[in-house]
């Protein structure tokens, strides 16, 4: 191993981010010639922090914070040349963890701390919403709109458990819009109440949401759900959560390297990309095959 570069938030975690840096800094990093720790302060550093590593030819970069934090610095990651970005380590110390559980990350710290030396490099895929990038999942409709919303207090307390909480709550709300798609150059006009794009298996931390999907596949996977009375909706609960939803009569489902969505009418709705804000209306979505490097644990 050679230069080693760690971003740490030192206000996630519960404040245990100096303890998770000084176990790995004394188990999977022992034997690293150098390494450079770096704080962030101010929103934005992750992001010039893992530029700075990727220009500073290091061959590690861990980044130790919430999904916010994570986001920022691989939103710095792909600011720079392909051939100079470091190989990319997360430590997860936010709500949903989505990434983490992408790459079959034990979500005990000090359990996946310990274990790094079980990792492997492998490429991963990158998606890209007009001219922002993401690694997990971009949303839009009612639902999507309302679970921006949850309740902070709430998503510390219950995590994932808030996003399913407030998402149900919208579902009793629902409204459907007219969407228009263009997928890889087929058109489709329909009308739906919320509709999810994933770069995995992996959505809002339930595993196995689009079945055959992987990191590395070159695919985006689509999901929309079509008007429902509220019955029908609550149909629809457990085979999402066994993962059977693709089957339904209520679900729109696609893969797609490139795709357009507009929506009908007003575009002051805004779609939501890991988590958090993202453009509106009309969005060109994308996937970028194989973009950067990550640490990942094989399934056993």
């Amino acid at each position: 191993m050679k230069e080693v570069w760690v971003i740490v938030n030192p206000s996630s975690g519960a404040d245990k981010a100096t303890e998770y840096v000084g176990l790995l800094f004394n188990s999977y990093l022992k034997d690293a010639p150098k390494v450079t720790i770096l704080q962030t302060r101010q929103a934005f550093d992750a992001t010039e922090f893992a530029k700075q590593a990727a220009q500073a030819g290091a061959e590690y970069l861990f980044i130790m914070g919430g999904d916010g934090t994570i986001n920022e610095g691989i939103q710095g990651l792909l600011a720079i040349e392909k051939s100079q970005r470091p190989i990319l380590g997360i430590i997860p110390l936010g709500t949903t963890n989505n990434l983490a559980r992408m790459l079959n990350y034990p979500l005990n710290i000090k359990t996946l701390i310990e274990n790094f030396d079980q990792s492997k490099p492998i490429e991963m895929d990158v998606a890209s919403v007009n001219d922002k990038y993401f690694v997990s999942t971009l949303s839009g409709g009612t639902v999507p709109e309302s679970v921006q919303n949850a309740d902070e207090d709430l998503k510390s307390t219950l995590g994932p458990l808030a996003y399913l909480i407030e998402g149900m709550r919208a579902l009793s709300d629902e409204k459907v819009q007219k969407f228009y798609l263009n997928m890889d150059g087929q058109d489709e006009r329909v009308e739906l109440g919320m509709f999810v794009v994933g770069n995995s298996n992996m959505i809002f931390g339930i595993p196995n949401f689009f079945p055959e999907a992987r990191i590395d596949d070159g695919k985006l996977h689509f999901m929309g759900l079509k008007e429902t009375t509220s019955l029908e909706k609550i149909s629809l609960v457990p085979n999402l959560l066994m993962n059977d939803t693709m089957e339904s009569e209520h679900i729109v489902s696609a893969s797609f390297e490139e795709a357009t969505i507009e929506v009908e009418g007003t575009h002051e709705h805004a779609v939501t990309i890991d988590g958090d804000v993202g453009p509106h209306y009309p969005i060109h979505v994308a996937i970028h095959p194989k973009e950067i490097k990550v640490l990942y644990f094989e399934n056993e």
